[in-house]
């Protein structure tokens, strides 16, 4: 398994550099999406990194930085950065919104579940 801190992937972006462009992208557009303008949103932001690996159309006939995005999406699901919304709606959380607008480039660790009516936890 490769380590997050690998860049020298060959020819494509490692996974976890679509995390906080992702996180970047739902928060420019106010914080949920649906799930087609997300992954633009996300290509938008990450167009002049994205390499010719990344636009390589894989077996399951999707292309390869999409496919990272929906992983990205996963993982900071995970993480409770993104919210369970309505199917075909991503949502960051508080915690997302946070994480989206800080320095801060890794993925932080999972942060407890939001309970509506709980004082914020801070970073």
């Amino acid at each position: 398994a490769e380590s997050l801190s690998n860049d020298d992937s060959p020819g494509w972006l490692p996974q976890w550099r679509f995390y906080k462009p992702l996180a970047q992208a739902l928060l420019s557009l106010g914080g949920r999406a649906r799930t087609s303008d997300a992954i633009t949103e996300v290509g938008k932001i990450l167009a002049g990194q994205l390499q010719d690996g990344d636009r390589e159309m894989l077996k399951t006939g999707q292309v390869r930085w999409v496919v990272n995005v929906r992983f990205a999406r996963q993982e900071l699901k995970e993480r409770n950065l993104l919210n369970p919304t309505e199917p075909g709606i991503w949502g960051l959380s508080e915690a997302g919104k946070r994480w989206a607008v800080n320095d801060v480039v890794a993925i932080p660790a999972p942060v407890p579940p939001e309970i509506p009516g709980q004082i914020s936890f801070p970073f």
